[in-house]
């Protein structure tokens, strides 16, 4: 047995036949439907007296960013009203439209 082991080793073509292979590459992704397109929102022309929420995703230091984020709302436009919400990565449909009722913009944070 180990003289067949090192017959192939030295002769690896020896015993093998060659042989032509065929392959098809295909795309792992698959088809992705696309919705329909929607225009994104206009900007809203000034922030004063505006309400304005700030949504972050629970990451580690995210709430060090929206807390100097809410300071310099509340110095550079004192009659701007800010709410911190909190949530998901992805914000749920009943978060959005909430958010749509109640506020005039947000600011989404992720900390990935």
């Amino acid at each position: 047995m180990l003289w067949a082991g090192i017959l192939i080793a030295v002769i690896p073509g020896w015993c093998m036949a060659e042989a032509s292979y065929t392959l098809e590459v295909m795309n792992p992704r698959g088809k992705i439907a696309h919705g329909p397109y929607r225009a994104p929102n206009p900007r809203i022309a000034g922030l004063a007296g505006k309400k304005v929420a700030l949504y972050w995703n629970g990451k580690a230091g995210g709430d060090n960013l929206f807390a100097a984020l809410e300071e310099i709302f509340k110095s550079k436009y004192p009659d701007t009203m800010v709410i911190q919400t909190k949530g998901t990565h992805q914000i749920s449909d009943e978060m959005a439209a909430r958010l749509a009722r109640e506020v005039d913009t947000f600011i989404y944070g992720v900390g990935d």
